[in-house]
């Protein structure tokens, strides 16, 4: 089974298309989509695999991982931010942790390992710095981000409708927001955060509850129905705020 590897960018960082190169080379990735945020700034390349999303404008970084994911081809997905760089073959070690309810991310220690590390997952809820640097989960676990969500919180919600997040440690070089911490941007970031907080601060008992009990839960099947509930609960939530 192959991936989908989905880089939203603006092509501000130099190491854009050496990653597209890499990813392009794996045999591991069937395709590349890239949601191209500034057409304009695009620079010449030509290399297979690679599907050019054109935006007249930049829809920013949550609307298109949505966007990518809807229109990638496979059900194995990686969400990839465009300033880094790794090992692709991290994606056959990802593989094995990934089931319809997992999202697996980045470990903190990722980007002080060094290249003879052997990948490690590491399970919980909590996430750290950089963890949605490169995500890899199922297309059919993605439940889209909010539209009203546009930079920030969009890994925060893939934790809340997926349920089950691990960690996975591999090197990786990054220059770390590139692009989103960019001055201009605070204005938004900002609202997003505070949207994300009223949202997931409503009835934040009723989806704890749901969570635990599910988790609790011996029967798979059951333990499948009471998330897809929670999920539900959430997403009506969702939507009667933004």
């Amino acid at each position: 089974m192959g991936w989908t590897v989905i880089i939203p960018t603006m092509w501000r960082s130099p190491l854009t298309v050496p990653l597209l190169k890499s990813l392009t080379e794996s045999l591991f990735v069937n395709e590349v989509i890239i949601i191209d945020n500034s057409p304009a700034d695009r620079p010449q390349f030509q290399l297979p695999k690679v599907k050019i999303l054109e935006q007249v404008e930049n829809i920013y970084v949550n609307p298109a991982w949505n966007l990518g994911v809807r229109n990638a081809q496979h059900e194995l997905i990686c969400l990839c931010n465009d300033d880094v760089a790794f090992n692709p073959s991290i994606f056959n070690a990802a593989e094995e942790y990934l089931n319809d309810s997992t999202v697996v991310g980045c470990h903190e220690d990722n980007f002080q390992l060094k290249n003879v590390h052997i990948p490690t997952i590491h399970p919980g809820h909590a996430i750290g710095q950089g963890w949605g640097c490169v995500l890899f989960l199922h297309k059919k676990g993605f439940i889209p981000i909010p539209a009203s969500l546009k930079i920030w919180c969009g890994d925060d919600w893939l934790v809340i409708t997926h349920s089950h997040t691990k960690r996975i440690k591999f090197p990786v070089n990054t220059a770390m927001s590139t692009t989103s911490g960019s001055p201009g941007l605070n204005v938004i970031a900002q609202k997003d955060k505070q949207t994300f907080h009223d949202v997931t601060t409503e009835n934040a008992r009723i989806q704890l509850a749901l969570l635990h009990f599910s988790n609790g839960a011996k029967d798979s099947l059951f333990r499948r129905v009471l998330f897809k509930i929670g999920s539900s609960f959430r997403w009506n939530l969702i939507n009667r705020h933004l």
